[in-house]
């Protein structure tokens, strides 16, 4: 497993994890200034690096939420990294990446590696996330609280005493059918075969 770079580690723990608005203040103040720089020689301007800034605060808000997320690589990396693809994307609807020649180096470094396979992976799992929630809260409000007492491993008896149904194979019938609803709303989104579901 690749070495976690503790100075960085601590801006996600105490930044977005502890809610520390100090820290999230200096990763603004000692990055923003780079991102400005790079979009606005990448066919950007200042509201560009804005808007893309704050998706990529976004995106680590969310990666920082899940426990296992570690950084392997420097954060400055890992925020470029996100920042780069977002402003591509954003050139490619833009039909403009036709006229931009995109550089790879021919010694790439390790860490920079690092850093882009971290930052597809958060994209990727962000993406998948607002998706798994977008669609949850499509479900009706029985299948919503029934999924989440579910998810916190309720006592069958107790499950079905707090959602009024008569007996447990009402309860096992009523779950399967919200679970099927929820993949059917899945699937009818556009980015749902870039994600992997794990089945319930």
């Amino acid at each position: 497993m690749p070495q976690v770079h503790q100075d960085h580690q601590k801006y996600i723990v105490e930044g977005f994890r502890n809610g520390n608005r100090e820290r999230i203040q200096e990763i603004y103040e000692h990055f923003f200034e780079k991102i400005l720089a790079w979009i606005k020689n990448h066919q950007g301007k200042k509201k560009d690096a804005e808007d893309i800034f704050q998706e990529s605060m976004i995106v680590l808000t969310i990666s920082a939420q899940n426990p296992a997320f570690y950084l392997t690589c420097p954060l400055g990396g890992f925020l470029s990294a996100i920042w780069r693809n977002k402003w591509m994307d954003v050139l490619r609807k833009r039909k403009k990446l036709e006229q931009l020649e995109v550089v790879i180096l021919d010694q790439y470094k390790e860490s920079q590696m690092e850093a882009e396979r971290l930052a597809e992976k958060a994209n990727a799992d962000a993406i998948c996330f607002l998706l798994l929630e977008k669609t949850f809260f499509s479900l009706s409000d029985t299948c919503q609280r029934l999924l989440e007492l579910y998810k916190l491993e309720t006592p069958v008896k107790e499950m079905i005493k707090l959602l009024e149904m008569p007996e447990a194979n009402t309860y096992y019938r009523r779950k399967s059918a919200c679970i099927d609803q929820w993949r059917k709303n899945l699937r009818k989104e556009p980015d749902y075969d870039h994600c992997k579901f794990i089945s319930q």
